[in-house]
């Protein structure tokens, strides 16, 4: 049996859901919006990294702290985008509420490192 592009997507957002309830990371089904961004990281030498072709779930600060069971710590005013990564662990981003960007949008993650996002995958390398 082969799979579309699009099946493949479908297939590894099950996998990726199943893993967040696998990890402990769990939240109601209606207030995961996926999100599929280019980004980048800021290297050391603050070059910017090649793009990788990710794809997480844009939440308010509430549904991050019932994700990640931390509920006063998060504001609930305010939107952050979640990467669960593939050999375990996520990563989230305090982003503006238009996310994603048309342009690319800088923003640190929750250990202080540089990332870059901009909407869709067809620009990005």
């Amino acid at each position: 049996m082969r799979f579309s592009n699009r099946d493949n997507c479908r297939i590894t957002m099950k996998k990726l859901i199943l893993s967040l309830v696998l990890t402990g990371i769990a939240f109601s089904v209606h207030a995961i919006e996926e999100i599929e961004v280019c980004g980048k990281y800021q290297r050391a030498d603050s070059s910017w990294s090649h793009g990788y072709k990710l794809t997480g779930f844009k939440l308010d600060g509430s549904e991050l702290g019932e994700a990640l069971k931390r509920p006063y710590d998060f504001p609930s005013y305010q939107t952050y985008f979640l990467l669960v990564w593939e050999k375990g662990g996520y990563t989230y981003y305090k982003v503006n509420s238009w996310f994603p960007p048309v342009v690319w949008e800088t923003t640190k993650d929750q250990n202080g490192r540089k990332w870059r996002f901009q909407n869709g995958w067809s620009l990005c390398y």
